[in-house]
């Protein structure tokens, strides 16, 4: 749902974000984009608001000099984890996002979602300095 918005140009949010890291409390936090809201088409400023109503972004208006520009978080996985738990060190934002994978998998492979066949790719060093493996599970 939140890559939606970004594949249908309905803004353009920064994909590689991850949070902003605050050397103070040595924590990530929440990372934002700016814009301005009149140069978003009407589907945009909908979007813009189910988003806001469901509580998967946060924004700032009036924002600017001129108060014409919004900022609003950046709409990756790890800023949607920052917006949940709040600022957090690097560490434990890596675990949190990796049981929310693990789970996920576990979901999809319990609920019959996916194939019978997963391949996982891992990348090592050979051909111009990748060689390619595949492991294939068979459920």
């Amino acid at each position: 749902m939140y890559l939606i918005a970004l594949v249908l140009h309905f803004w353009v949010f920064i994909l590689w974000c991850v949070g902003r890291y605050n050397a103070d409390t040595d924590c990530l936090e929440l990372s934002y984009s700016r814009f301005k809201k009149s140069n978003l088409p009407a589907l945009g400023h909908m979007v813009l608001a189910v988003f806001r109503a469901l509580r998967l972004i946060r924004m700032r208006e009036g924002v600017g000099e001129d108060g014409e520009y919004v900022e609003c978080s950046n709409m990756t996985i790890i800023n949607l984890a920052l917006h949940i738990v709040g600022p957090t060190h690097e560490r434990r934002l890596t675990i949190y996002l990796l049981t929310f994978q693990a789970s996920c998998l576990h979901y999809l492979l319990a609920h019959d979602s996916i194939p019978s066949v997963i391949c996982l790719v891992s990348k090592a060093g050979h051909l111009n300095g990748v060689h390619v493996y595949v492991y294939c599970i068979d459920r």
